[in-house]
């Protein structure tokens, strides 16, 4: 399908795909790299920029796992000059075909204006990229921003997710680049616990940056800051 193209010079690649691959999102991430390397080898065209749309929200495919697929969608940034597009809340809950393409198009266009100035992967929203405990009752999230201010919206929960079981974050304050959890006293971490920000198939934003664009969902496994205090 792709090979009659190959003598063809592009300017960039826009990918909107994934919604098929929901049901068993576990390996997409390796294929989805491996696709994005095999078609700049094909083009001849090595810093080829890639911009791809991050699922959007839905509710109509109950068996399938959009939370996770998001996820393995992140694996294309490990590639240079790629950049993803947020698009929580641009979605139809009841259509699986979004009818709002002119805001997902716009983003696209963030994308492409700033894939060569961040060349080692760009997101149009706040990128978490770490989840730290620094003290028992204590974790710090860690995001990538790309030269934007961010903010978080009141009285909203995080997730905490471990022993197959989730409790909800309700405290939790901004600082700089960076949100700091409560964990209430009563609940200690075990080693699997992990951070969930709109992890579901339809979720609802409360991250954004200042040009209004959504951070991207996210499943953070928490690490041990080992000069935390007891």
């Amino acid at each position: 399908m792709i090979a009659p193209l190959q003598k063809l010079k592009f300017v960039a690649i826009l990918w909107y795909q994934g919604e098929s691959d929901a049901g068993q999102p576990k390996t997409y991430g390796t294929r989805f790299r491996e696709l994005i390397e095999s078609w700049r080898i094909l083009f001849k065209q090595p810093n080829l920029p890639f911009l791809y749309v991050q699922l959007p929200n839905c509710e109509t495919e109950k068996e399938a796992d959009w939370a996770g697929l998001r996820e393995e969608q992140k694996e294309g940034l490990k590639i240079s000059r790629t950049a993803m597009v947020v698009t929580i809340g641009d979605g139809e809950d009841d259509d699986l075909h979004p009818l709002n393409k002119k805001d997902v198009a716009h983003k696209l266009l963030d994308a492409y204006d700033n894939v060569e100035l961040f060349p080692n992967g760009y997101c149009t929203g706040p990128l978490a990229k770490g989840a730290v405990q620094t003290q028992k009752n204590a974790i710090i999230l860690l995001f990538d921003t790309f030269g934007k201010e961010f903010s978080i919206e009141k009285n909203k929960d995080f997730e905490l997710f471990q022993g197959g079981y989730s409790y909800k974050l309700k405290n939790c304050r901004q600082v700089g680049e960076q949100i700091i959890l409560e964990v209430p006293e009563n609940l200690s971490l075990n080693a699997d616990a992990k951070i969930r920000y709109n992890w579901s198939n339809a979720p609802q934003a409360f991250i954004w940056n200042e040009e209004g664009y959504p951070s991207s969902p996210f499943e953070l496994k928490i690490e041990q800051n080992n000069n935390r205090r007891k």
